[in-house]
């Protein structure tokens, strides 16, 4: 189940595929819901209860609500929007396959399509970051360790902890050694 802080991140633009559909599941699901799980889908995603109403009404739904709606009430996010069938269930694979197809996967770095500000030049990360990241850690540098400043360490640690929300592979792993190494 992906957290509250990984859902803040994601952009709010419209995601659905056919927003007649997009109501109609909407509705679908939310009907027969109880009132404890509209306010947990609710604080999940950190929105006012008439932000939830009005997908009912425009058909519009960014992705974190599908996917806040889709954890709580166990289904595909996917059929939210329109882009499957089959109402099935929420689970990680689903969830991956509508971040990856609005353009939420890292690795590609896309920006889900919507309002868009002129094109950003893509700016690499300082040089300490790519060392680190393609060096293991018994042969550090010692010019790269004395040039990482507590934020820098900070802003490492918070990027592997997204990833690890977001389920990539080995990151849960290394962010626990990480948290290993500190505490004992």
């Amino acid at each position: 189940m992906l957290e509250q802080d990984f859902l803040k991140q994601l952009k709010q633009v419209d995601i659905s595929k056919n927003g007649e559909k997009t109501k109609e599941r909407f509705k679908e699901v939310w009907k027969p819901s109880s009132p404890a799980q509209k306010k947990e889908i609710q604080a999940l995603a950190g929105v006012a209860m008439n932000t939830l109403g009005r997908i009912a009404n425009t058909g519009s739904i960014n992705a974190k609500l599908a996917i806040a709606i889709a954890q709580v009430l166990n289904v595909n996010p996917l059929y939210l929007t329109g882009e499957a069938n089959e109402i099935g269930e929420c689970t990680d694979k689903n969830i991956n396959a509508l971040l990856r197809k609005h353009g939420y996967n890292k690795k590609a770095e896309k920006k889900p399509w919507g309002r868009r500000k002129e094109a950003e030049p893509k700016v690499e990360p300082p040089i300490e970051q790519n060392e680190i990241f393609s060096t293991s850690l018994s042969k550090l540098n010692k010019d790269v360790i004395s040039n990482l400043s507590g934020d820098k360490i900070i802003n490492l640690f918070e990027t592997l902890r997204t990833k690890a929300s977001a389920g990539v592979p080995g990151s849960q792993e290394k962010m626990e050694k990480i948290l290993e190494l500190l505490l004992y």
